[in-house]
């Protein structure tokens, strides 16, 4: 089969722009999506909670739309010692307490309890309660011996940008704490 210019010269400008589709299609393949990868943390929340268990969470999930996941609180859910605003971490335990369990006037025990890290000794301190360095706001952090607004805001900048605390040579990180300061703190905080 013999072609003239005109049937060439459509067959070239087919093949060239079957080619050119094929070179786009396989760019768009190759191309990142713009959309952010959705990273995942699972929290388990139990106690005055109406649906109590293990959920799968979005990273930056905040405690206020947990307990909204979760149900919400049970009648009596005792709330006042608990930052619901404060981000949650993967692994974290809360436990959100009766105020029966913590005595409505004078609460003795901590509202949200984390299960690891937390030496035997340290369950109480002189107020009989802990307080927890990845949710403590700057003024709960003043409340402790040697913390004054500087190091408590350097304790949120560092968290901020470094994530949750695990331990206190953790702690012992921010600019200002040291080994003195690290012995104050350690039977009255929790992570």
């Amino acid at each position: 089969m013999i072609m003239n210019s005109k049937e060439e010269l459509v067959v070239i400008i087919l093949g060239a722009l079957l080619i050119a589709l094929l070179g786009v299609w396989w760019y768009q393949q190759d191309k990142p999506s713009n959309q952010e990868e959705i990273h995942q943390i699972i929290v388990q929340i139990e106690g005055a909670i109406l649906n109590p268990g293990v959920y799968r969470v979005a990273e930056g999930t905040r405690l206020f739309e947990l307990i909204e996941l979760a149900g919400g609180t049970q009648q009596g859910a005792y709330l006042q010692n608990l930052n619901l605003a404060a981000p949650l971490y993967d692994g974290q335990k809360i436990t959100i307490n009766f105020s029966s369990q913590m005595g409505e006037e004078n609460p003795k025990t901590p509202s949200l309890v984390p299960t690891t890290n937390i030496p035997a000794t340290s369950l109480k301190n002189l107020h009989g309660e802990l307080v927890n360095v990845n949710l403590a706001t700057a003024i709960e952090l003043e409340a402790l011996p040697g913390i004054g607004s500087v190091i408590a805001q350097r304790i949120i900048e560092y968290r901020e940008q470094h994530g949750p605390f695990h331990s206190l040579n953790e702690l012992a990180q921010v600019k200002g704490i040291g080994p003195k300061k690290l012995e104050k703190l350690k039977d009255l905080v929790c992570f």
